[in-house]
């Protein structure tokens, strides 16, 4: 693909089979998704004070319903599963493991190396990275 097809591709409400823009796709919708977890860690630890990792389970299953909707709607072009409801449970138990994995991370970096949850919360990238051609390889073809 020439470069001006491949951003029309990328931004584009098509979907596609192209591995390398549905990753970019992905992480375009991972961005709304972390920045909707984000605000939600924030507004919940720091306006309701909810215990931090309290407030990181609820804020990443609101990143995790997000995520969800935009991916089947706008990343990948075709999925493997014909039942709605076992295609978001096997996705749901993914972002589970995510979300098990999110919590040790942020407590590991807080509480061990006393970094702040926001920054600790960074460390997650490498498991997302992961999680991405999971879903790939069980749900979307």
């Amino acid at each position: 693909l020439s470069r001006n097809m491949y951003i029309k591709k990328l931004f584009g409400l098509g979907k596609t089979d192209i591995v390398s823009i549905q990753f970019l796709r992905y992480t375009l919708v991972g961005m709304l998704g972390l920045s909707a977890d984000y605000a939600s860690l924030l507004l919940l630890t720091e306006v309701v004070d909810i215990y931090y990792l309290v407030s990181a389970a609820f804020a990443f299953l609101v990143g995790l319903v997000i995520h969800y909707i935009f991916s089947i709607k706008w990343v990948f072009s075709r999925r493997k599963l014909n039942n709605g409801s076992l295609e978001f449970i096997t996705y749901a138990s993914l972002g589970m493991m995510g979300l098990v994995l999110n919590e040790v991370i942020i407590w590991f970096f807080t509480e061990i190396f006393a970094f702040h949850y926001l920054i600790s919360k960074s460390f997650y990238i490498v498991i997302y990275i992961g999680i991405f051609f999971a879903r790939k390889k069980l749900l979307f073809k």
